[in-house]
């Protein structure tokens, strides 16, 4: 642990992690500077919100990326803890991933079902027509 003072600012540093945070606009070097815990092109920032660009999940405020664009929830195959972070609202409690549900289960929409038929709230055991 060491002091300084940058910008007539008295900090102390341990470990290269600030123990100040800096507010949106102000210049940083990593995340952990940054009262929003988001260092962007070298300056504290918010996260971005859905459908911005994006390259990994921490950019966002949703913590989602999908295809290079923030997501409100993680999409099939992507890394879940609980059922409701998912878009097909299942999330596998051993591989830790969202996938699609079985013929039976409840659903309320046709992408959350592995035949990706939902009729009458329930996944349906095979594509056979028009979704809900």
């Amino acid at each position: 642990m060491y002091k300084y003072c940058v910008q007539g600012e008295f900090r102390v540093r341990e470990n290269l992690i600030s123990t100040t945070m800096y507010a949106n606009g102000q210049s940083c070097s990593n995340s952990n500077e940054c009262a929003s815990r988001f260092c962007y092109n070298k300056k504290c920032a918010d996260k971005f919100d859905v459908n911005q660009s994006c390259s990994k999940d921490y950019e966002c405020k949703s913590n989602y990326c999908n295809n290079l664009k923030c997501a409100l929830t993680v999409p099939q195959n992507g890394k879940c803890s609980i059922d409701n972070e998912c878009e097909t609202k299942k999330c596998d409690s051993n591989k830790k991933v969202c996938i699609r549900k079985n013929g039976g289960e409840k659903c309320t929409l046709d992408n959350e079902c592995k035949s990706k038929k939902c009729k009458g709230f329930t996944c349906m055991d095979s594509y056979d027509g028009e979704g809900q």
